[in-house]
């Protein structure tokens, strides 16, 4: 079989006619130039496996890569895949040109491809994110959350107008109820905010801001207590690291497949702001509410004050701010009754 085509030497752009002899053999030879005096009849033939043969793509130019460097280039796809069909027929870029090309073998692919990503974005993904967040030392979370502190105390916060009094009351009753033994070192921080409402927040080392707004939305102290320990749920679960892992998908394999926690110092780059855009599932608000509740009745607090508070929230128009970060609170009955449930279990 010849192929007519163009041929490069070694270490030059410039390239000229010539034409290459391609044997049943898996050998093939230049037989002839008109231009380049190099390109002989007498050159010694290559064996196939000594060749780089580029995949078809369509009717792009298909490359025939020698070990010395030179190249032979040809239009002729049909004849090259003629050739290494019957030199190389388990080639797995002729079998997936073969599928592609195809109909009856592409549409399945597409829909088998297609299910795959969905199976890996709902089922992987999320498995993933969560082992890669509790590979995290908890140093890594300071930073994280110091990080993500910085920039909301930057565009978003201003000083609290809380009395001191009222500021030592709340923090009191924090420092009473916040687990420990964990490996958070818990805070609560007060704040003003013009953007986020009435709101607390969960960052990732383990700091609670909570808003002004919230205080003086809510009627009596267990509300506020059941709200702080729905956001020390999320630090528990690590659900902010989960979320923002996952929208970093490929530094997330790669910290789960090599292991290597010392490169997460990497992610300080950039976390810190996709915690900012991250958003809680509905999944993960209801097992930081089954959490809030059931350390609520742990205690002998009485939980229903907080689902009275979420109830407030929902109706507080200001609670749904800008941010993803803090929106991300699915309200409605379908939230709040199974709670109830919890509660009426317990007692």
């Amino acid at each position: 079989m010849i192929l007519a085509g163009h041929y490069s030497p070694a270490g030059q752009s410039s390239h000229c006619p010539a034409r290459l002899e391609l044997g049943d053999d898996g050998r093939v030879s230049i037989v002839g130039s008109g231009v380049d005096s190099e390109v002989d009849s007498d050159r010694v033939p290559f064996e196939f496996g000594a060749l780089d043969v580029s995949d078809r793509l369509g009717n792009t130019t298909r490359l025939i890569n020698f070990p010395d460097g030179s190249c032979f280039e040809t239009n002729d796809n049909s004849s090259v895949d003629q050739w290494l069909s019957k030199v190389a027929p388990m080639r797995l870029a002729g079998i997936l040109h073969m599928l592609e090309s195809k109909l009856r073998f592409a549409v399945p692919a597409l829909v088998l491809v297609v299910a795959f990503c969905y199976g890996f974005a709902t089922f992987a993904l999320p498995w993933l994110s969560g082992r890669a967040a509790y590979a995290l030392p908890v140093s890594v979370c300071h930073s994280l959350g110091q990080g993500t502190y910085g920039i909301l105390e930057e565009h978003f916060l201003t000083t609290s107008n809380l009395s001191v009094k009222r500021q030592r009351a709340l923090q009191a009753l924090f420092k009473r109820y916040a687990p420990v033994g964990s490996g958070f070192q818990y805070s609560l921080h007060f704040s003003g905010s013009e953007n986020l409402g009435a709101n607390a927040l969960a960052l990732a080392d383990g700091s609670i801001i909570v808003t002004d707004e919230l205080v003086e939305l809510a009627s009596n102290d267990l509300e506020i207590v059941g709200v702080l320990l729905h956001e020390i749920g999320h630090v528990e679960k690590r659900h902010g690291l989960k979320s923002a892992i996952q929208s970093s998908a490929l530094t997330l394999i790669m910290v789960s497949v090599f292991g290597d926690i010392n490169s997460a110092s990497s992610l300080l780059a950039t976390l810190p702001t996709v915690l900012m855009q991250s958003s809680y599932s509905r999944g993960m608000e209801s097992e930081a509410d089954r959490f809030a509740v059931g350390y609520m009745l742990r205690h002998d607090l009485d939980a229903l004050p907080f689902i009275d508070m979420l109830e407030k929230l929902q109706g507080d128009d200001a609670h749904f701010a800008v941010l993803k970060y803090v929106t991300s609170h699915p309200m409605g009955e379908d939230r709040l009754e199974p709670l109830r449930r919890i509660v009426d279990a317990g007692r």
